[in-house]
């Protein structure tokens, strides 16, 4: 369900005039765990990471996109993957308005619920699945969620660097990198430019995600 689409319909405009907006460059730091207070916010325009931070490392969450909607009172960061707009409303004043809309209730906890979905599903990789394992599941799951199928495949356009790839898996950027170009080599997947992959058979990714051998198969080249 896509929050943005319920707060510009016109049955729910005294829902959107609870919203300011606010607009962050790419790679500014939209909250953090010391600033970020109770709020909620949808995503109007671009792309947001959500991680924590302890020190020197990082570990990421999940990726907001447009219509996602989140809520900062946890200890994760949030920074812009590219220019990003967000509509950002207090917690306290959406929870009284949202009481009266049983439909924009059900709308918030529908897509706060697949954002939970998606952090147990990164933890279960973590806790049972090894390194090509994840990765394999990382990318299976990104061609599902916004793949574009072409002659050649699934292109995925997953906007990160192999080292922010290798923090959602939780490995270093130096073993992603290694897999990746194993994946390419042995035609399961190619690169197309920075975090764009075009994938050649979603099979291979499947089986790789549920088996530590290596996925195979014959290279095609992308269109």
């Amino acid at each position: 369900m896509n929050m943005l689409e319920v707060l510009e319909s016109p049955e729910h405009s005294d829902f959107s005039r609870m919203f300011r907006e606010r607009r962050f460059l790419k790679n500014n730091m939209i909250f953090t765990p010391e600033e970020a207070g109770n709020q909620i916010f949808v995503v109007k325009r671009g792309r947001i990471r959500v991680f924590l931070a302890d020190e020197d490392k990082e570990f990421n969450l999940a990726i907001l996109k447009e219509g996602d909607a989140y809520t900062t009172h946890t200890r994760a960061s949030l920074q812009a993957l590219t220019d990003t707009t967000i509509l950002v409303s207090e917690m306290q004043t959406f929870g009284r308005q949202a009481a009266d809309s049983p439909y924009f209730s059900l709308a918030t906890l529908t897509v706060l619920g697949e954002h939970l979905r998606n952090t147990l599903n990164i933890i279960n990789r973590l806790a049972f699945k090894d390194i090509k394992m994840r990765l394999c599941d990382f990318l299976l799951q990104e061609a599902r969620d916004k793949g574009e199928e072409n002659r050649a495949g699934v292109v995925v356009s997953t906007g990160l660097s192999v080292k922010q790839i290798a923090d959602f898996v939780g490995s270093t950027r130096q073993t992603v990198s290694t897999l990746l170009n194993e994946m390419q080599k042995d035609g399961v997947l190619t690169r197309l430019s920075r975090g764009k992959y075009v994938i050649h058979e979603l099979g291979e990714l499947e089986n790789g995600a549920s088996s530590s051998q290596r996925p195979t198969m014959v290279r095609r080249r992308a269109d």
